[in-house]
């Protein structure tokens, strides 16, 4: 990831009490979107926003299905957000969710938030199980299950001073050129041993 680019933006702490969780990225059954706008249903507006990155016409189904389900006193669809300015969606940012239904690789889009020190609640699933120390610089639940996902933003919002120890806890992001550093060390290593 472009860790300056995510840098450029510093993080601005809401002026109003509320805790802003963001999820960005495809609006697909998959990713469960669903799940995360059911959990935050009666979750009151003045403690707590979702706001959704997304874009509307992949799935447009699913998308007006998601928009018909969600509470519209606390969840608010921003559309698609250019590559670009992810950094300044993240510097207005608390917590970002990735509820997650199927296995992901190794998600961007945490990279992305722990670049920006933005904790992260995610389904404990795959390598989302493998990014975030549950307790330590996010929070992980059982894959699809709304009613813990809502437990788990209700803890934050309970106590949201774990969310400053959560930001301070993230690791520093790999750069590519560490990455290359880490690789290049593994395999002298390997062809040291042979």
């Amino acid at each position: 990831i472009d860790v300056e680019r995510i840098k450029r933006y510093p993080y601005q702490p809401a002026t109003n009490g509320r805790i802003r969780f963001t999820y960005l990225g495809s609006l697909a059954w998959q990713k469960g979107v669903h799940i995360l706008i059911e959990a935050f249903r009666g979750i009151p507006m003045e403690k707590a926003v979702l706001r959704i990155y997304g874009d509307p016409t992949v799935f447009p189904k699913y998308a007006a299905h998601l928009q018909k389900i969600a509470d519209s006193t606390n969840t608010f669809f921003k559309g698609q957000v250019p590559h670009a300015d992810v950094g300044r969606v993240l510097a207005d940012t608390d917590v970002v969710v990735v509820p997650s239904l199927w296995y992901e690789n190794s998600p961007m889009v945490i990279q992305e938030a722990f670049a920006a020190r933005v904790p992260v609640i995610a389904s404990r699933i795959g390598a989302l199980a493998e990014k975030i120390q549950h307790g330590v610089d996010g929070l992980l639940y059982p894959v699809g299950d709304a009613k813990a996902l809502q437990e788990t933003v209700c803890s934050l919002i309970a106590y949201p001073a774990q969310i400053d120890a959560f930001r301070t806890r993230i690791p520093g992001p790999v750069t590519v050129q560490r990455q290359v550093d880490i690789l290049e060390e593994h395999y002298h290593r390997v062809k040291t041993k042979f």
